[in-house]
């Protein structure tokens, strides 16, 4: 009775031994069971990379916007301060320095023509349209050019003013000619046209 119990014990150990063995997942099926691992993170971006990328940006937006110089140079100017010392710091400050003498070109080309404007004016006698062209406040380069305009407005009015100057002096003279060789009558008149022509330049 005893062997009987200790052999059915014996097979129910081996029993339990053998189920635990089949239910065990193999090597194969416990690394195919594993979570995948996961995927490596990609690099951050260089500080290089940043600064060239961050010039590209600035000098594709100057390029498509060839007249708004001092915003191109602002940004140009950004990307040199955000990345010192880099390559693309450099080429930044060199392209916002061109900027700003594009503007500078443009501006002195503007007045170029404004004044040629105005010698034109000036020429064919039109003296209060050219005060008139120089005083107006539109157009580009309108704040850059009112000194230059405000300048050039003043040397007509001398121009003008040391004209009418000579212009009454000689009257004078011929008035005072006239005067005192008893042509009273002719001094008259011509102090009379003199007046007119004084007017005429006025207006």
């Amino acid at each position: 009775m005893i062997r009987r119990i200790i052999l059915g014990v014996a097979v129910a150990g081996v029993a339990v031994v053998l189920l635990r063995a089949s239910l065990r997942p193999s090597g194969r099926e416990a690394r195919a069971s594993m979570p995948a691992r996961v995927a490596a993170q990609p690099e951050a971006p260089s500080a290089g990379a940043l600064a060239s990328n961050a010039l590209a940006v600035a000098q594709a937006w100057a390029e498509a916007n060839p007249e708004r110089y001092e915003e191109a140079a602002a940004r140009l100017k950004e990307v040199a301060e955000r990345f010192p010392g880099s390559a693309a710091a450099e080429s930044a400050a060199a392209l916002a320095a061109g900027r700003t003498a594009a503007k500078a070109a443009a501006v002195e080309k503007a007045v170029a023509a404004l004044k040629l404007q105005v010698r034109e004016l000036e020429e064919a006698g039109r003296l209060e349209e050219a005060l008139a062209l120089l005083a107006r406040d539109e157009g580009p380069y309108v704040d850059e050019t009112r000194a230059g305009r405000a300048a050039e407005a003043e040397r007509i009015r001398a121009l003008h003013e040391a004209a009418q100057k000579r212009r009454d002096e000689a009257l004078d003279g011929v008035i005072e000619l006239l005067l005192a060789q008893g042509m009273k009558e002719a001094a008259g008149a011509v102090r009379e046209r003199g007046a007119v022509a004084s007017g005429s330049d006025a207006q």
